[in-house]
């Protein structure tokens, strides 16, 4: 496999592991909480995106993105009936 292939599955498997984390994590929190804490979850993203950018550096940038914008989209979409 070429370099650029596998600069490319690791792109797409950092996403979908972002996905992955942050759909598992509000799906707990909605159970457990009723009401999905939407600050919490935002900032465990943050947070969590501060620690893997200080430890590996830019190469996990794509994880990063992914679970800030996957973490804001589904706080929207479990709390629009609150939002709107």
């Amino acid at each position: 496999m070429s370099e650029y292939g596998q600069e490319e599955l690791s792109a797409l498997v950092q996403n979908v592991a972002a996905i992955v984390f942050m759909s598992a994590f509000v799906m707990g929190a909605y159970k457990y909480f009723t009401i999905v804490p939407w600050l919490t979850i935002i900032g465990v993203a943050v947070g969590l995106g501060i620690i893997i950018m200080s430890w590996a550096g830019k190469k996990n940038a794509f994880f990063v993105g992914s679970l800030i914008l996957m973490s804001i989209v589904l706080v929207i979409y479990h709390n629009f009936s609150s939002i709107f």
